[in-house]
Parts: C-alpha cells; structure tokens; sequence
C-alpha cells in the first residue's frame, strides 16, 4: 500500500494503439487474491480511466479511495473486452501490500496461450460492488444533480453546499446497454445517487452512440421512475416525448409528485406544415401534463421553456393555465430564447429573464 501514497491525480486513457502491445493477462475474478480497495490511495483527489470494461471495473474496485475524489470512467466497447490490456492493473498486482515484494500472478490466471472469453456480466457486477465499497460511509447525503447525456452519466455536487462535505464535485460513468434497468443496475440503489433532487436528460443526437444505443423508451420510462422523486427536472429534444410517455403511463396519479420545476430546451412544439397535428398534439399533451388535473405534480411552481420553437397561440393558453390551475401561487411561464410562431406562420424571437 506505499506504492504511491501521496498520488493525488492519476489519469489512464487506454488508446486503441495499445492493441500491438504486449498483452497482460490475469485472474479477473474479485476474491481473496483481489480483495476490494486492496491499494490505498488516501490522498487522491481525481481519477480518470478509460479502458476495456473489465480492466476498469478492476482496477476502481481495487484503489481505496477517499470518497471526495472526483471519478470519471468509461470504457472501450467492443472485443477487446476478451483480451484485458492490464498496464496499470498488473503494476499495481506485483506489490506486496504487506512488504512492497513482487508476488507471483494468481495460480488461476490465464497463460498466454490462452484465448479467455470474459462474462460480459462480471465487469459490471466487480463495479457494483466497488461503487458500494467507495460510498459505504456516506450518510444522508447525495449528489445535487445527476446528468444523463447520451449514456453518459455525471452525478455532480454544487461546490458552494456545505452540507455535502463527503463527496465529490463529480462522478462521472458511462452506461452500458444491460437493459430497461440498465442506469437502475448500475447504480446499484445508493441514495448518494438516487436521492439527488435534480435531473437532466440530454438525448444524443447521433445513434448509435460511441459504439453503444442511445436509450430506448423502455429504459427512459425506469430512469424517470428511479428517480421520480426529484424536485427539478430538465429535458431536451425526445426525452421530452419519453417524459409524455411517462406521465401518461402513471396518470392519474403525478408522475413526479415533488416536481416544483420543469425546464423543456430545444424542442420544435410549433405546427408542423407537413404534419400539423404531429406537434400540435405534443403541446397539447404537454398542456395536460402540466396544468390539468392528473398532471405531473401539484407542487409544479417554475415551467420554462429554452430555445424551443412554440405558437403564439400555446404560449397563451399555456399561460392562463399555469396562473389561474396550478395550486402553488405565483406559479409561472418562462420562456428564453424561444421562436414565437404567430398565426400567420412569422416567428419572432423571443426571451424573458429568469
């Protein structure tokens, strides 16, 4: 464990390039030869691993941590997850913890000769399990917002909470496909996470995206029911469409009972001239969803709209029912920097301050 005890920033970004290097096997399994946080790094403050999904799984679930160290790990996903590139992993494997001596590799662990097929399962259960280790001592505390862009996951911690002293500013992982509870698996039901009172959903524009889909719809409706106990949410472009999907799915009853703000960005809600009906039917179901009885929540305070395309004619009607429907006085529409479309099809810009 004196390997490199007073390491406070270790970045390890494994490049396509290293496929002619020499390869590196060794026993992949988490047992006695590999206890969890086997190497302590007690004054890290940022980690940043990109690597096969194994090898990233491994070697976080081998570094002791301190639980303020800023985390961000992803991984390449494709067949290289059959041949570990174990670099730093096997570096930190040939120190004796107890007396710094070099030790011999597993009894078990794969020859060179030897073609190993990986459970694609065991990357993800060895994280599991160290998300679980590295967070065990927080208590009653949690991340402020947690990001979904693309499959990319960033719980981060607003720097000026004092009440969050115990954890990062960010942690940071991509999302494997494993799924409709793929994001639910992987955060392994830790209210560090679960219990963050902001959610942002930004759908990727491109499919598949860094080698792996986008989220479906089934995954969208268990994201928004893990955390449908947050307070503010914002959306962007088809999370939109899945959040409609949702709070009709629930309906009657609020789909986000403690939702006091909902941020809507970069949406075309305007009439389609090719297809009239097909936007003017999700404003209106957007109306429904948050003003009408059986909508999202009744605690809904704070609705804006950013950058999106609307009619003059929804923004009004929209108005009148956010003021004289909703329970919470003083309740309000924001628009910035929205496209007002006017009965005669002219858009004028459009911006309030919020």
């Amino acid at each position: 464990s004196h390997a490199f005890p007073q390491l406070e920033e270790l970045i390890f970004i494994y490049d396509q390039g290293f496929r002619r290097a020499q390869q590196f096997r060794v026993d992949t399994k988490v047992g006695e030869s590999m206890p969890l946080r086997r190497l302590p790094m007690r004054c890290m403050r940022k980690l940043v691993y990109h690597a096969t999904p194994i090898e990233m799984a491994r070697t976080f679930s081998l570094l002791e941590l301190p639980s303020t160290t800023s985390v961000l790990l992803t991984f390449v996903d494709d067949d290289r997850t059959r041949e570990p590139q174990d670099i730093l992993f096997n570096m930190f494997l040939g120190v004796d913890l107890a007396n710094e001596e070099a030790i011999p590799a597993p009894a078990n662990a794969p020859g060179p000769e030897e073609n190993v097929a990986i459970d694609p399962s065991l990357p993800w259960q060895i994280l599991k399990e160290a998300l679980r280790a590295h967070f065990s001592n927080i208590n009653d505390q949690h991340f402020n917002t947690i990001t979904l862009d693309g499959r990319d996951l960033c719980a981060s911690a607003d720097d000026g909470d004092n009440t969050n002293t115990g954890i990062p500013s960010y942690f940071y992982m991509k999302v494997p496909h494993r799924g409709p509870d793929s994001v639910k698996d992987i955060l392994c039901d830790l209210p560090v996470f679960l219990d963050s009172p902001s959610l942002i959903v930004k759908p990727t524009y491109m499919a598949p995206y860094n080698g792996l889909p986008i989220f479906n719809a089934d995954e969208m409706d268990r994201i928004f029911l893990l955390f449908s106990g947050i307070e503010e949410l914002t959306l962007y472009r088809e999370a939109v469409e899945h959040f409609l999907k949702r709070y009709k799915h629930v309906g009657p009853k609020p789909a986000f009972p403690n939702l006091t703000s909902i941020r809507i960005c970069d949406v075309d809600l305007a009439q389609n001239v090719d297809d009239p009906e097909q936007t003017r039917l999700m404003m209106n179901d957007l109306y429904c969803a948050l003003v009408e009885p059986g909508r999202v929540s009744e605690w809904l305070e704070y609705v804006v709209f950013e950058c999106c395309t609307i009619n003059e004619v929804d923004v009004e009607r929209l108005r009148r029912g956010i003021e004289t429907k909703l329970k919470v006085e003083g309740a309000e529409l924001n628009l910035v920097k929205c496209r007002i479309v006017a009965d005669d099809m002219y858009t004028v810009e459009y911006e309030e301050d919020v």
